[in-house]
């Protein structure tokens, strides 16, 4: 396979995990337009234990560093509070001990949140071949949203319904999705410190070519069958840019994703989070909040993402938008806890160094779910191909592209060439 040579085109960071994970089997040149990936994005990981990060690490042997959170606040009301310890189990007992009133039916729950789970597990290990994982109970449950499966087992109305809104506030995800979520990433909580995009960014600069582009929405390659010397041919085109097609399938099938994602620090008056614990915050206002302290800080210093599903709001006005994201935190912490906000990415500055900026993209709809959004790559003519992001799941959706290239790709005698400008 090394004689094969692909071209990915993007900036976001599913370019630079691909092309890492590619770069053993096939000659690779990436495309980008952005002089620098994130240093300092994601700050956390779900996926670190039995994920597909580990995976990445085992493939790439790519060292991190990273601190375990082993608690979760979930505060799904605004006079309620539900604490665990961070495991599938302790979340499970805890829920059966609290609404004991309730047990049996919080057991069908999480009896099948658990078959579903363990299908997604299997998934996962088998790098999302679907050919080689039967997935009976995501299947049972592929039309039911969250809300109406709850509302089946009779415990919409509960405290249990909120807390699993809160959890993954996404209004129409399905309940296929959340239970994968919830038993195979939710609980597998780490900080992972800021150098793990710039070590990615050394080794995928050690096994490929970077090729910069003045203006790569432009940026076209061009078939042909011709062995001329003096142009550079590719075997095949994976294109990760968001708009690469206008079939698109999120923006046709999911219309309640969050819109903006915000992510920074904030500095508290007050010890009032706990530094070995995640806090997870209801939706006010069509924004949810999660906030855990820095790998290193002191313990006033916290991080957060805020994500906010309104169409509406202008953030043209810095200082207006600074301050939103200040008011939206105050509802949660209150007025006179946080002495200082440092906003390290707005949504602009991810579509522009990311090209994606809806965090819960991958947070599939009963529709998607019917579409198969596992399998989002689509191969439009002979050996080009496109994907549409799962929001920030980058390495998901580099391991989908990586097993698809190795498994499932036949390269055709066609060639595809870009001769230095934007066609």
């Amino acid at each position: 396979m090394n004689d094969y040579k692909i071209a990915i085109i993007g900036n976001s960071p599913v370019s630079e995990i691909v092309s890492l994970l590619l770069g053993n089997n096939f000659e690779v040149a990436c495309y980008k337009d952005t002089v620098e990936t994130a240093a300092c994005y994601p700050y956390f990981a779900n996926d670190l234990n039995e994920g597909i990060l580990k995976k990445f690490i085992e493939k790439t042997n790519i060292s991190l560093h990273e601190r375990n959170l082993p608690d979760i606040e979930i505060k799904y009301d605004q006079c309620a509070t539900f604490v665990c310890q961070a495991t599938f189990e302790n979340f499970s007992n805890t829920l059966k001990s609290e609404f004991c009133e309730h047990f049996k039916k919080i057991e069908i729950f999480l009896n099948d949140v658990e078959k579903i789970g363990k299908e997604w597990k299997d998934f996962i290990e088998n790098d999302f071949d679907s050919n080689k994982t039967r997935m009976i109970y995501s299947a049972k449950f592929f039309d039911k949203t969250l809300e109406k499966y709850f509302k089946k087992i009779g415990l919409k109305s509960q405290p249990i319904f909120q807390i699993c809104q809160t959890i993954l506030p996404v209004l129409d995800v399905s309940f296929s999705v959340f239970s994968g979520y919830l038993y195979t990433q939710f609980f597998d909580n780490h900080i992972l410190k800021e150098q793990l995009w710039k070590e990615i960014k050394l080794q995928s600069l050690a096994r490929i070519k970077e090729i910069k582009v003045d203006k790569l929405p432009n940026l076209r390659f061009e078939k042909t069958t011709t062995n001329e010397p003096s142009k550079e041919k590719f075997n095949c085109i994976i294109d990760l840019r968001e708009d690469a097609t206008n079939n698109n399938f999120f923006n046709k099938t999911n219309d309640n994703v969050s819109q903006f994602a915000i992510l920074g620090t904030i500095c508290l008056k007050n010890q009032v989070l706990e530094k070995n614990r995640l806090y997870y915050f209801k939706h006010i206002n069509c924004s949810s909040l999660r906030i855990w302290s820095n790998f290193e800080s002191c313990n006033t210093e916290f991080q957060f993402e805020l994500y906010i599903n309104d169409d509406n709001l202008d953030f043209n006005n810095s200082l207006n938008y600074k301050d939103f994201v200040l008011n939206t935190i105050r509802n949660y912490l209150g007025d006179s806890e946080i002495t200082d906000i440092d906003i390290i990415y707005n949504h602009k500055q991810i579509k522009k160094m990311f090209d994606t900026n809806k965090g819960y993209m991958w947070a599939f709809s009963t529709k998607q779910s019917l579409l198969d959004p596992t399998y989002a790559f689509f191969k439009k003519k002979e050996s080009v191909f496109t994907i549409n992001y799962w929001g920030f799941a980058w390495f998901s959706a580099a391991f989908n592209i990586y097993n698809i290239l190795l498994n499932k790709t036949d390269f055709s005698n066609q060639y595809y060439i870009y001769d230095g400008g934007n066609m």
